[in-house]
């Protein structure tokens, strides 16, 4: 399957007027992305990561790229933590009255195994549980700013999701073990199921959210990025770092699936996309539904209670 053709300085409409935010927009993919969505001149563009300080150089690339009159703001937030979670929803909430785009991207792959503030495996606490709970609590704004436009289509969120999705374990994702550091299985195994689960949680967001706004997952693409360079990463993750800078698309490229995901209107909401734009190419367990199912039911129970 061919990829679309796609050039997002000619192919993304000006957003004039729209609020944009990107997790993780401070490094890689998401800095390129945001770069790129900068130029087409929203009126804010958010930007979280978990240091502001480390962020600076990042935001000033971005502010000099955007159109002029574009907002680039930033948010401290670590997906590892409900209460960072929470206080970032807040404080968006608080600033903007609407929100056009959420763009899910900030994750890890590599690192040592752990569990987040509370307690979930480290990727899946990252991945997947962070982000779901951003999206719960944003998801009001995204509705009601969806029911102010003639197309509720434009609201996006587009669920980073990858390739390695494709390549769990054979039991899919194991969710008796959401609460555990992930052993016996490997880091890779464990960035696989958090990749699955964002692929199977944007399905089943798109399906509940239905005729509000668009739920998109999409594979960001191969590029050499930060995620292959974890300190601790081991050895197979540091040989697919390798690899991918070999073989791997220029970064200039970086970022497109994101602004085809947020603005085509060719997008079907609830399929998952592989760059630049192409549909259909899910793997297995991404048909699953009754895995899909199960982690919806488990990751509901989980955020109960996690209100504003």
């Amino acid at each position: 399957m061919k990829s679309t053709a796609f050039n997002p300085d000619k192919d993304v409409p000006l957003l004039t007027g729209k609020v944009i935010l990107i997790t993780g927009g401070n490094a890689g993919i998401g800095k390129e992305a945001a770069i790129k969505f900068a130029k087409r001149a929203p009126a804010e563009l958010w930007i979280t990561g978990r240091s502001h300080e480390r962020s600076k150089p990042a935001l000033a690339e971005i502010q000099a790229a955007a159109a002029p009159g574009v907002s680039v703001r930033f948010q401290q937030l670590d997906l590892g933590s409900f209460e960072s979670v929470k206080s970032a929803a807040r404080a968006v909430l608080a600033s903007v009255s609407r929100l056009d785009v959420l763009i899910c991207n900030a994750g890890i792959m590599g690192g040592a195994l752990g569990v987040t503030q509370e307690g979930y495996e480290l990727r899946f606490g990252t991945n997947h549980m962070g982000h779901a709970l951003l999206v719960k609590l944003l998801a009001p704004l995204l509705s009601k700013t969806a029911a102010t436009l003639t197309s509720p289509k434009e609201v996006r969120v587009v669920v980073v999701a990858s390739e390695a999705h494709k390549y769990v374990p054979k039991e899919g994702i194991h969710l008796d073990r959401i609460k555990s550091d992930g052993r016996p299985l490997t880091a890779i195994d464990l960035y696989s199921e958090s990749k699955l689960a964002n692929v199977l949680y944007g399905q089943e967001l798109a399906r509940r959210f239905a005729g509000q706004f668009t739920v998109v997952p999409i594979d960001p693409g191969h590029f050499a990025t930060g995620l292959y360079t974890s300190k601790g990463a081991g050895i197979f993750i540091g040989l697919l770092g390798v690899m991918v800078r070999f073989i791997g698309t220029s970064m200039r490229e970086a970022g497109k699936n994101y602004l085809w995901a947020a603005t085509s209107s060719d997008v079907v909401s609830g399929e998952y996309y592989r760059p630049v734009g192409v549909g259909g190419d899910g793997g297995p367990f991404s048909k699953d539904e009754a895995l899909r199912r199960r982690l919806w039911e488990c990751t509901a129970k989980e955020l109960e209670g996690h209100v504003l």
